[in-house]
């Protein structure tokens, strides 16, 4: 998700968190440039196609943003 503007800090609460935590997201990445936060959700049991519209109200803020999917998830094996 990429949150446009502002120059306040990102912030996480815990109601946040749990909402995230009910969602199945277990690893939260917060990435900050000049115009934009972009967050990162992962985790095992975290399904961004159907839970994507709820875990971005969880993180609802007062200024823009854009939500993106994977294209695909892709596994290497070693032989």
């Amino acid at each position: 998700m990429l949150v446009y503007g502002g120059a306040e800090p990102f912030v996480l609460g815990a109601g946040g968190s749990r909402a995230l935590a009910r969602l199945g997201v277990t690893s939260v990445t917060v990435l900050r440039e000049d115009r934009a936060v972009a967050v990162v959700l992962e985790g095992w049991s975290f399904d961004p196609f159907s839970a994507g519209d709820a875990a971005a109200r969880a993180l609802a803020s007062a200024h823009p943003s854009r939500t993106f999917l994977p294209e695909a998830e892709i596994t290497l094996t070693g032989r």
